[in-house]
């Protein structure tokens, strides 16, 4: 009799200490507290949506993102202004608490990744043709203090721009209400003094942030006649073969001028009239259209036409098939008999009656014609 009371007492210890055994483990495990733990209840809960969320087709996750909507627009015209309140406090709790995440996983995969980075050194070695500065290990071998990438070792001759004029120097770093008021609309200032306009179709951006100049086709340059239609408001290089005082006139009397300053627009005029090549090349025209004019009237015959012709090398060309030329350094006018124009010819300007004229890309008067202020004196 003892000794079966012995067994069962042996027996029971035994099974209690495993019990304990496996309690013991079960804690330091966690399986118990996962049960039990209404955190770890609601984190297998989310894993069980998510992986039913992963099997479904597109149009049953369609039909449950309409019903979650549905049920959550009629759930927010029930609430009231308390109600509301603390909703909006969770959810951006919830979407601080998703960045934060999303943020920590960044960072440690970007601390994983070993980016290898290479020093160049100072950019201090002088081509000693056109003076830009390189990197030295940009040089070729067998040369010296000469480079490939700027002048093509010295075969490519750019000559200096001219000094930048001194009125539009103080426009550009004045701090004061004049200042300011020209780089704010400087596109406008440079439009109205232009002698080419910029044809483009503008298209209007979709989204919000810093302005886009953002274009939709080709861009063109044009250029346009001697004198303006009948019912048509003198514009670009128009402008320059007018009085001082009715240019300033018809540039302030644009709508799309309308910001500008009218000292500015005058002062920036004067300044256009007096160095651009451009605006002495259709002063010039018009000065031989009008002399032209009297010729005719006095020999009583009809008015030869007059041409501008707008290239680099019009002094060198065979000019022997027109009458005497009158010349400057970009653009020669033309008096012809017979109405013909130079064959070779860039850009061509007539007096009137013509259509806008495209301007290539490529010609070495691009640029000056269309932006002003970048290259006041046209080089």
């Amino acid at each position: 009799m003892q000794r079966s009371n012995l067994t069962g007492v042996l027996s029971l210890s035994i099974a209690a200490s495993a019990n304990v055994g496996r309690t013991v483990s079960s804690i330091f495990s966690g399986e118990s507290q996962s049960k039990t733990c209404p955190r770890c209840k609601l984190l297998r809960r989310s894993e069980r949506i998510r992986e039913r969320h992963a099997k479904e087709s597109s149009m049953v996750r369609r039909k449950r993102l309409s019903a979650d909507a549905e049920r959550h627009r009629k759930s927010r015209k029930l609430e009231n202004k308390e109600d509301s309140k603390n909703r909006k406090k969770r959810d951006a709790l919830r979407h601080r608490s998703r960045r934060e995440r999303v943020e920590s996983f960044l960072h440690v995969e970007m601390d994983s990744v070993i980016v290898s980075y290479g020093y160049l050194g100072r950019m201090d070695c002088k081509c000693r043709h056109c003076g830009a500065l390189h990197f030295k290990c940009e040089i070729a071998s067998g040369r010296k203090d000469e480079y490939k990438q700027c002048c093509h070792y010295g075969s490519v001759e750019i000559p200096p721009l001219l000094p930048y004029p001194d009125e539009m120097k103080v426009l550009l770093q004045a701090a004061d209400v004049d200042g300011r008021n020209f780089r704010e609309h400087v596109r406008n200032y440079n439009s109205a003094l232009a002698i080419a306009l910029l044809g483009v179709q503008i298209a209007a951006s979709t989204t919000r942030g810093p302005y886009c100049f953002r274009i939709h086709g080709q861009i063109y340059h044009l250029i346009d006649a001697l004198h303006s239609g009948a019912d048509q408001r003198a514009q670009y290089g128009q402008l320059y073969i007018l009085d001082l005082t009715l240019t300033l006139q018809e540039r302030m009397g644009n709508v799309g001028n309308y910001r500008c300053n009218e000292n500015i627009m005058k002062l920036l005029g004067n300044v256009m009239t007096g160095i651009s090549p451009f605006a002495a090349a259709f002063k010039m025209m018009h000065e031989v259209e009008q002399e032209e004019i009297h010729r005719s009237e006095k020999e009583k015959r009809a008015p030869s036409s007059v041409r501008m012709i707008f290239d680099n090398n019009c002094r060198m060309r065979d000019q022997r098939r027109y009458n005497l030329p009158r010349a400057i350094e970009v653009a020669a006018v033309f008096i012809e008999d017979n109405g013909e124009v130079p064959k070779y010819r860039h850009v061509a300007v007539h007096p009137r009656g013509q259509n806008l004229q495209t301007i290539s890309i490529l010609h070495p008067h691009c640029d000056p014609m269309t932006y002003p202020f970048l290259f006041p004196h046209g080089d």
